[in-house]
């Protein structure tokens, strides 16, 4: 069975605010930690860090993040807009 990717609601409802877009876009991805960190060239830990307590992104991580997710502009753009609700 897949399992849904997150959405930012669910993660709003569980209290967690912190590193959303890495969460939805590895969620989005299907990817563990681990993969994720490979996938964007940083480390595991890097990936656990920047999910417990990032709340502000480089234009270099958001472009990244961009990139590997495969969205189009009109669903990056729609994402980006649910963040900053």
């Amino acid at each position: 069975m897949t399992r849904k990717p997150l959405t930012v609601a669910q993660i709003r409802k569980s209290k967690r605010e912190c590193g959303l877009l890495y969460k939805i876009i590895r969620s989005r991805l299907g990817l563990s930690q681990t993969a994720m960190g490979r996938l964007i060239g940083c480390s595991f830990y890097a990936i656990i860090n920047r999910e417990a307590k990032k709340r502000i992104y480089t234009v270099g991580e958001m472009v990244t993040l961009y990139e590997v997710s495969g969205m189009t502009p009109d669903e990056w753009v729609a994402l980006m807009k649910e963040i900053a609700k």
